[in-house]
């Protein structure tokens, strides 16, 4: 069975991971494997790949100027994927990401064979602008399956689409735990990680530290990241005057390595999809605090179990969660040690079982 996925790019992100895991799985059961990138030549893939996975990059992220020169730019992008895609034969199309989505249906009207949508954002909370959100109205009735990481996203997303959604989380991969990374340890260190973004909630979680950073002043701030967002998060250290306990140090492709180094993981997520640093964090041991935001968290942590939840924008309620996890050791212990099971709750066999469930349909379709 020929499987073709399409992505924006494989140099970094949630949808880098696990893409890279279903590709790999799949290569090493005998399915053939293409990935199609949005990217350009020069960009290469974060996360490891089988030599068999091809790759292909269509340079098609060039920004345009204008509606007529995104029209014109749009068209040109179906018509060069709907070619690549022509030239892979595929049984059945993957596209992650909801403009993704629509370009690969677009691109694939007319072509013998199946396609999947899978949305990575909570569909209501995400704003994807007013054309995009038709456009998607309109397509997602072609899709063979939409995919929707958490049964809150499901509860929430369009009437239109429950015929044809399911639900499957994302794979947590089992990873050794590696050697922390090289690093004073005077200080403890709490950490979050992600894109500089408003959906990540950073601005909240800088006033919440700054509210139980003079009860605790040895802990030290790591938000591991990059985005649009990080010239007023910097200003707001400032403003706060953190600037001695918080760092914005850019991404990281070692991730794993620096939650291992950690001693907290936190993420004041507005809203969510499936959160992999999340999930990361608990697979390496640390105790975590999330918001219980649409849509996720709630479906990945166990409140008081494994991690703490707190409300979604609640200053005070995020002050509250530091303060007691700083304060208590024991309690760091005990929620880092059950957070572990993560990896077998979502394993990488558990979740692609429930695709591997999708694929007779492929096949009887492409047949």
């Amino acid at each position: 069975m020929r499987l073709c996925f399409l992505v924006g790019s494989l140099d970094g992100g949630g949808i880098a991971r696990v893409v890279s895991t279903m590709a790999n799985y799949w290569d090493e059961r005998d399915r053939e494997i293409s990935i199609l990138t949005f990217d350009g030549r020069g960009v290469r893939p974060l996360y490891p790949l089988n030599h068999d996975v091809r790759v292909e990059r269509l340079d098609l992220l060039s920004d345009s100027t204008g509606k007529l020169r995104a029209v014109v730019s749009n068209v040109v992008r179906i018509q060069r994927i709907r070619a690549a895609l022509q030239a892979e034969k595929p049984d059945a199309v993957m596209a992650f990401g909801a403009t993704t989505n629509v370009l690969g249906l677009l691109a694939t009207r007319g072509l013998n064979c199946s396609v999947l949508v899978s949305e990575r954002v909570d569909p209501v909370a995400e704003p994807i602008g007013r054309f995009w959100n038709a456009a998607r109205g309109l397509t997602y009735r072609w899709a063979t399956h939409i995919v929707l990481q958490t049964e809150a996203m499901r509860a929430r997303s369009p009437a239109g689409w429950q015929a044809r959604s399911v639900t499957i989380p994302n794979p947590v991969p089992a990873l050794d735990a590696p050697a922390p990374a090289a690093r004073p340890r005077a200080r403890p260190r709490v950490v979050a990680m992600g894109r500089l973004a408003y959906q990540k909630g950073f601005d909240l979680l800088l006033d919440a530290f700054a509210r139980i950073h003079p009860q605790h002043p040895d802990w030290e701030l790591v938000v591991w990241g990059e985005g649009p967002e990080r010239t007023a998060l910097e200003a707001q250290t400032t403003r706060l005057g953190l600037a001695a306990a918080v760092c914005f140090p850019g991404a990281t492709d070692r991730a794993f390595e620096e939650l291992a180094a950690a001693d907290l993981f936190i993420m004041p997520s507005r809203y969510e999809g499936f959160p992999n640093a999340l999930c990361e964090a608990m697979s390496a041991g640390l105790p975590v605090i999330a918001t219980d935001c649409p849509s996720g968290p709630a479906e990945i942590v166990r409140d008081g179990i494994d991690g703490l939840l707190v409300e979604s924008e609640d200053v005070d309620a995020l002050a509250d969660a530091l303060d007691s996890l700083f304060a208590d050791a024991g309690m760091r212990t005990r929620l880092g040690g059950a957070a572990r099971s993560v990896v077998e709750r979502f394993s990488v066999s558990e979740v692609m079982s429930q695709w591997e469930a999708l694929l007779p349909y492929f096949e009887h379709r492409a047949g």
